[in-house]
């Protein structure tokens, strides 16, 4: 069996870890890897990798079937994008969901069109999360859809605490607010505001001398901060700071519908111990979904709604159908 042949660009975190997922799967290989780090400063395991700088990436257009992205900035990303996409066929990592029509519209309009397929947006959340939902509200009408989120570290209000005049390390995470999660599920379709959904717990190291009751007092009237969420802070030390891990990650979706005769619900957990893998994953997944659209003659941009769900499979069609039907 010819395997599929990806090129990833970017080598940080989840560009290792995307290699690393490629390795474990027969039908998959990497052809190339473009990257600004230098070979000797990469661990053992990624020595013998087909590393490239990054000014080679148009050099392989041969050599490559799917090209990985994992890299770029807001500013630039859409241009860089279009550039990959007019040589190749792309599966993007980075989350430019804030404006994912304009990302599509810049690739739709590049001329003259590349006979390339580009597949933009690809995670857990949103992603994963936004299929499940479109499930959810099709099957289930007239009722009440609600996210929640455990152990979600905040970079955002991380950084915030950590500007406080007093405050040497600092960790912020959001987890479900218990006694609204117990109301959806037992079906009680509670009306919920955004701050009803999570309570948030802030854990800081002071440097010496600082009163605690100084720095909760500061954060207390921090624009936002209480409106958002239930709060709580919790004052430690460096060591335990250093115990709460900001990789596990767990998400829920939950669809609910009552009456008086029967209670529905369409409840998806992810619970998470290592979301970058997770997401190296996923992106192999469509990467494989790319390649099998891209030889059937389709081009254009594509989003994770657009894919047929038995193309993310190494399984064909037949044996798909003989062992989940």
């Amino acid at each position: 069996m010819a395997k599929i042949k990806l090129g990833v660009i970017g080598f940080d975190q989840l560009g290792q870890e995307i290699v690393s997922a490629v390795q474990k799967q027969e039908d998959l290989m990497i052809a190339s890897v473009f990257t600004h780090f230098n070979k000797k400063d990469l661990s053992s395991e990624f020595q013998t990798l087909p590393l490239h700088s990054m000014n080679e990436v148009f050099e392989f257009k041969q050599e490559i079937d799917v090209l990985i992205v994992c890299s770029g900035s807001t500013i630039d990303y859409p241009s860089h994008l279009t550039d990959y996409a007019r040589y190749y066929n792309v599966v993007e990592a980075y989350n430019f969901y804030a404006q994912p029509n304009l990302l599509i519209n810049s690739l739709e309009s590049m001329s003259p069109p590349p006979n390339k397929l580009a597949l933009i947006g690809v995670g857990w959340n949103p992603g994963l999360y936004s299929l499940n939902q479109i499930m959810a509200e099709s099957l289930i009408p007239n009722a009440t859809t609600y996210h929640f989120v455990e152990n979600e570290w905040s970079q955002k209000m991380t950084e915030l605490l950590e500007e406080i005049e007093g405050v040497a390390e600092a960790k912020v995470f959001l987890n479900a607010e218990p006694t609204s999660l117990e109301a959806v599920l037992a079906g009680q379709n509670p009306n919920l505001n955004y701050s009803d959904y999570h309570q948030r717990e802030a854990y800081l190291v002071l440097e010496e001398g600082i009163d605690p009751e100084k720095i909760h007092d500061q954060i207390q009237v921090l624009p936002n901060y209480l409106s958002q969420a239930q709060s709580h802070l919790h004052f430690v030390s460096s060591a335990e700071l250093a115990k709460l891990s900001q990789d596990k990650q767990a998400g829920r979706l939950i669809r609910s519908s009552s009456d008086q005769k029967e209670l529905t619900t369409y409840d998806l957990s992810l619970c998470l111990s290592h979301p970058l893998s997770y997401q190296a994953n996923i992106l192999m997944a469509y990467a494989r979904a790319v390649f099998r659209l891209a030889k059937e003659g389709k081009t254009g941009a594509l989003t994770m709604l657009d894919i047929p769900l038995s193309y993310l499979s190494k399984l064909n069609r037949q044996d798909l159908i003989d062992q989940y039907l």
